[in-house]
Parts: C-alpha cells; structure tokens; sequence
C-alpha cells in the first residue's frame, strides 16, 4: 500500500482545525532548527528549514514552553495557528518526506 501524499491545502485545513496537528507541526519546524538556532532563538541559516527571521525568537519560545509543559495555552495556540499558516509548504514536504 502506498504512503498517502499530502498537499499543501490539506495541510493547511488541519492545521486550521487540529489543535493536535499545530502543535506537532510546532516541534517538527523547531526540530528543523540547527542547534545553534534553538540555542539563540534567531534563524540564522538560509537553509529554507524552520522558522523564518521574524518568527524565530517567538516560535522558538512557545516550542519551548511547549516541550517542557506539554501543552500550550489557548492564547499561545491561537498565536501560533495563525503564523503557522504559512509554513503549510515546508510542513507538506515534511509529511511527504519518506
């Protein structure tokens, strides 16, 4: 059986739907940061993995509290729903990435 292929506007409407699905996609954009980009909250690197310069430092944070807390508070969630949307791209060749 094959691996279903996902694509970007299916990504896009479970990460407006699935609290589950953006707080997954949160840790898996954190863990495309380098090491030293999680250690200083930047993007530092031009390497089209993780988050972007302007959301580095706030998404870093929140995927922090998150690892460490398990959870994320509804504030933090809406937040970060919102500047997820447009990593739907990046999250799609993470999903289909065998």
């Amino acid at each position: 059986m094959a691996n279903k292929i996902w694509t970007v506007d299916e990504i896009r409407e479970l990460l407006k739907t699935n609290d589950k699905m953006v707080m997954r996609s949160l840790k898996k954009l954190y863990d495309c940061q380098t090491a030293d980009e999680q250690a200083c909250q930047e993007a530092t690197h031009a390497n089209g993995a993780g988050f972007n310069k302007p959301d580095a430092a706030f998404m870093t944070s929140v995927a922090e509290f998150m690892l460490k807390r398990g959870y994320l508070t509804e504030k933090q969630l809406a937040a970060v729903r919102k500047r997820i949307m447009k990593y739907a791209g990046q999250l799609t060749r993470i999903a289909n990435a065998v």
